[in-house]
């Protein structure tokens, strides 16, 4: 179950690694699933511009995931940690071509701060 308040909240989804577990109205939205595999569940909130949002595309909200352990298995996909990987290889192009910084420490301190994370990530493949 999720529930949002706000005028600016149109749709409200649950997510699963699968794709959208449930869709429907601003309030509350209730959904039952069955895991066969590890997965994960977050809650999102959307809408479009509105008085009180911050940004001019309109509302967004995320929840934190839910994982779903099943038999053991760790939520940890071999496909989301590569999609991981790739996303702070993209990131780290980015960062080098626009990133703009007071001295080379700066920059060098964001890209060990990649490595940690793909370290991280390396170790949940398989």
């Amino acid at each position: 179950m999720v529930s949002a308040i706000g005028p600016e909240v149109e749709p409200l989804e649950l997510r699963t690694a699968e794709g959208v577990l449930a869709q429907g109205p601003p309030g509350r939205l209730v959904a039952s699933m069955t895991a066969g595999e590890p997965t994960y569940v977050v809650a999102v909130a959307s809408g479009g511009p509105h008085p009180r949002t911050t940004h001019r595309s309109g509302a967004y909200a995320h929840t934190s995931p839910v994982y779903v352990d099943v038999a053991g298995g760790h939520v940890a996909r071999e496909a989301d940690v590569r999609w991981c990987l790739a996303w702070l290889d993209r990131l780290e192009v980015l960062l080098r071509r626009y990133g703009t910084f007071e001295t080379p420490a700066q920059l060098d301190d964001h890209l060990e701060l990649y490595e940690r994370a793909r370290a991280v990530y390396r170790t949940r493949l398989p």
